[in-house]
């Protein structure tokens, strides 16, 4: 869901002067968003985005681990939507990432991780946060006239690295998108932020459908989207965060209804000028055909089959899942049974774990 926020029409600063307020629009639980992010805009950046006419974006959340909270909060710039249609997604965001015990107060925490970014934010240039303006516009563009070709699909990727971005590729080639969608109308939107700790990286990643944008155009914010979280040991490296928070964002997105009560809700704010949008009830019946059960039940599966399903999976994941069938569930009594004393970078490898073998086992049915 999409909460938007629009800031009052002034904002009183402590020293008394009055501005007029900068467009906010927030995706996530930060609570009172377009006052906390006027307050922290520098008088320069103020100026700068009065002067451009542009707004703020900014999309917020927590990742929790079983002991830890990590909340964070990702700010960029973008015209504001126009004629009930989204905004474009911001070319850059500055990424902030805050973690306290679990339990703690969240929206204190989402706050603090808000208020970091915004102290960044200002320090950039603009050309730093707005490297090409037109990339931005809600207005003209063209697309190529290409072919229809029913098995295409195509990809916008933000904040990725090659590891990530062949993970993306590959997991989208066997999902239902390339033959549910026209890839001339329908574009899937993945991106990613990374914060470092002295002892772990973490990952947020976003994926959701959107219509296809023109050339050298960012893509309007995702109405419906899946989101992703990954915490890692810094020695697993960036690549491995990456993967795994794109990872769980797909599945979650992939593992919604393909309807508008699910990945299609909402999908006309995402609309382009010149673009067919997909038919829901198409979209619905096309894949309950594709999952339709065949009119006669399929032999028991022979005990070679059997084998050659559980060899799909590492033997990594092969032991977790005879530990937990169900997935893993953060708690102590869970760490003790699995042999972990709850240390940080235990816990972050078996978070990752949890959502790389059920990565795994969805991908080997």
């Amino acid at each position: 869901m999409v909460n938007k926020f629009i800031a009052a029409s002034i904002v009183s600063l402590a020293i008394g002067q009055v501005h007029a307020a900068i467009p906010v629009t927030s995706e996530g639980p930060l609570s009172n968003s377009a006052n906390l992010l006027n307050q922290a805009l520098s008088p320069e950046k103020r100026a700068q985005l009065q002067q451009a006419g542009m707004e703020l974006q900014v999309m917020s959340g927590q990742i929790d681990t079983g002991t830890t909270t990590y909340c964070y909060a990702r700010i960029g710039v973008s015209y504001p939507e126009v004629k009930g249609r989204n905004s474009r997604l911001a070319s850059v965001f500055i990424p902030s990432f805050h973690r306290v015990p679990q339990g703690s107060p969240v929206p204190e925490c989402l706050e603090v991780a808000a208020d970091n970014a915004m102290k960044e934010f200002n320090k950039m240039s603009w050309n730093e946060l707005v490297p090409t303006p037109q990339a931005l516009s809600t207005k003209g563009g063209t697309r190529p006239n290409d072919p229809a070709n029913e098995g295409t699909y195509r990809v916008v990727k933000q904040g990725i690295d090659a590891a990530t971005n062949q993970f993306i590729n590959n997991t989208i080639e066997k999902s239902p998108i390339p033959l549910l969608f026209d890839y001339r109308h329908v574009q899937t939107s993945v991106d990613v932020s990374i914060g470092e700790f002295d002892d772990v990286l973490v990952c947020v990643a976003r994926a959701g459908l959107t219509a296809r944008s023109p050339t050298d155009r960012q893509p309007r914010r995702p109405s419906r989207y899946g989101v992703g979280g990954s915490v890692v040991p810094l020695k697993q490296g960036e690549s491995q965060c990456r993967v795994n928070a794109v990872n769980d964002a797909l599945t979650k997105l992939l593992s919604a209804a393909w309807d508008q009560q699910g990945v299609l809700g909402d999908f006309a704010a995402a609309r382009e000028d010149g673009v067919p949008q997909p038919d829901a009830r198409a979209v619905a019946n096309k894949y309950a055909g594709m999952n339709r059960p065949p009119a006669t039940a399929p032999a028991p599966a022979t005990k070679q089959q059997q084998q050659t399903a559980v060899k799909g999976l590492t033997p990594a994941c092969r032991d977790f899942f005879k530990h937990y069938p169900n997935g893993w569930v953060p708690s102590t009594e869970a760490e003790r049974e699995y042999g972990m004393d709850g240390g940080e970078e235990k816990e972050a490898a078996m978070f990752n774990l949890n959502i790389a073998c059920n990565a795994q086992k969805r991908m080997s049915h």
